[in-house]
């Protein structure tokens, strides 16, 4: 068993982007290049097609405004989440056609198990369900947002 199998998403490394831009595919490549800065990545480039090819597979936009992608991958070498904010909104193609304003990105390595990455992907979904969750993440400042993003994930 690997490392990234026993460790629980309240251990990921946690970091808040505020996103520039309007489009999902350019939210991606912002997302990414956090995640290399914070050194979780080491192939960014691996990453955003890898989080675009899922998109294809099925939009990570979960409606009201907010999205959770995810990606298993080589290119990263420990798990990250990444909250994204954008007060402008974001094209994102949800089936409610709303814009996304909070992008909860959940990053596991490969060499984790599926079952642990759905575990993850799964609790950051739960946990940003609420609509006063997801304002209060929103309005925060970025080390707020954080601290509270991990008490909701406790």
């Amino acid at each position: 068993m690997s490392i990234a199998e026993t460790d629980p998403v309240t251990t990921a490394p946690l970091d808040v982007v505020e996103l520039r831009h309007k489009r999902r595919d350019s939210a991606l490549t912002q997302l990414a290049a956090a995640a290399e800065r914070i050194g979780a990545v080491h192939e960014p480039g691996v990453l955003v097609a890898a989080l675009q090819h899922s998109e294809q597979l099925g939009c990570s936009a979960l409606g009201r405004g907010f999205a959770v992608p995810h990606v298993r991958s080589v290119a990263v070498h420990r798990p990250l989440l990444l909250l994204g904010r954008s007060t402008r909104g974001i094209e994102w193609g949800a089936a409610d056609g709303q814009p996304v304003h909070l992008v909860a990105a959940v990053l596991t390595p490969s060499a984790a198990s599926a079952r642990t990455h759905v575990d993850r992907v799964t609790a950051v979904a739960h946990a940003i369900r609420l609509q006063r969750t997801r304002l209060r993440l929103l309005e925060a400042g970025a080390t707020a947002a954080s601290a509270l993003f991990r008490e909701l994930m406790a």
